[in-house]
């Protein structure tokens, strides 16, 4: 059963990190193009290198994060699930005792 699903759980983040990487290349396609005249709209654009290179690593940054606490909070399952098994639990060795 463990196996079943460590299996899944990699498929699962496999697919997360792809919708996360694909998604701003879909989402150039679901604007609709726009005429010369109506693109007078100036939007704010990093500067120069090194403003650009800035936000990659903070989002970078971010998504490493909450992948490390996902981690953190797998390990924590499974020792939570190990605790368990071993009949540490003390809701079990109360009925037991009694």
């Amino acid at each position: 059963m463990g196996i079943f699903i460590v299996k899944y759980r990699i498929i699962i983040i496999i697919i997360a990190v792809l919708i996360l990487i694909l998604l701003p290349f879909f989402n150039s396609f679901s604007q609709p193009p726009q005429n010369e005249k109506e693109s007078k709209e100036i939007k704010p654009s990093p500067k120069n290198i090194r403003e650009k290179t800035a936000i990659f690593v903070y989002i970078l940054w971010i998504w490493l994060i909450i992948l490390i606490l996902i981690y953190i909070l797998i390990l924590k399952i499974k020792e939570a699930d190990r605790v368990y098994n071993m009949k540490f639990d003390t809701k079990v060795k109360n009925k037991n005792q009694v």
